[in-house]
């Protein structure tokens, strides 16, 4: 998975494929309807449902945020829609010419998936009742592969900076580090880093047990691997180095 290649295309323009088009409809339909909902049903209660909310998963068993908050976001600031449509944009065609709809579909969902679940878990224990909606994680879970795999890549950021796809990974990752130490209040740092850590899972073949076996299997043929050896009782003990 790790092959590097040249991916064609204007990165400028980024690539529409079917369903990277089929995910920006349907999230800018679900967050028409979430205005909708709030502003002229006065109903806010209806997307509090798709919320992903800790407390609501583990003790109500609303397993259905876990997928259901990609799709929601913030309905007062349209940049938090804005900017991870167009993160999806830019780097999912890619990834859905190369892998095919389905296997790229899987994989947004289940970087998506894990990142719900890492704000699932850091969030019992610190903040089980703060919701968090936004595809960011699922976003940055695309950005990782496009970034591992094309990392030779030249891109532009923001249009104007050049630099190589492994560069950006790299910025990315220092940016939700500096979230995280700057501590900005309505920003996931768990979903953002979930996002990331479960694309490079997914991508490198780590989450394989074959993977786990050959690299052991490896470490114990290399000959400057320092092991322990068993030896008889002695003055200092059964085991040396």
């Amino acid at each position: 998975m790790y092959q590097p290649a040249r991916p064609r295309g204007s990165f400028l323009g980024g690539m529409l494929t079917p369903v990277v088009r089929a995910l920006l409809i349907s999230m800018a339909a679900t967050y028409a309807a979430a205005l909708f909902a709030l502003h002229w049903l006065g109903r806010p209660e209806l997307i509090a449902y798709g919320w992903l909310v800790p407390a609501d998963v583990i003790e109500k068993g609303w397993v259905w945020q876990l997928v259901s908050y990609m799709w929601l976001h913030d309905p007062g600031s349209p940049w938090h829609l804005l900017v991870n449509l167009f993160g999806l944009y830019m780097f999912g065609g890619f990834l859905e010419r190369r892998w095919g709809g389905k296997a790229f579909l899987r994989y947004y969902l289940l970087t998506g998936v894990g990142a719900g679940l890492t704000v699932l878990l850091v969030g019992w224990f610190y903040y089980p009742d703060v919701p968090t909606i936004g595809c960011s994680g699922a976003v940055l879970g695309v950005a990782t592969a496009f970034g591992l795999i094309y990392a030779d890549a030249p891109i532009f950021l923001f249009g104007v900076l050049p630099m190589r796809a492994r560069t950006m990974l790299l910025l990315i990752l220092a940016w939700v580090l500096l979230d995280w130490l700057t501590q900005r209040s309505n920003v996931s740092v768990a979903g953002h880093l979930g996002g990331m850590f479960w694309g490079w899972l997914l991508v490198s073949g780590w989450w394989r047990p074959s993977r786990w076996r050959a690299a052991l299997a490896a470490r114990r043929r290399d000959p400057n691997v320092v092991r322990f050896e068993r030896r008889g009782p002695g003055p200092r003990g059964p085991w040396v180095n």
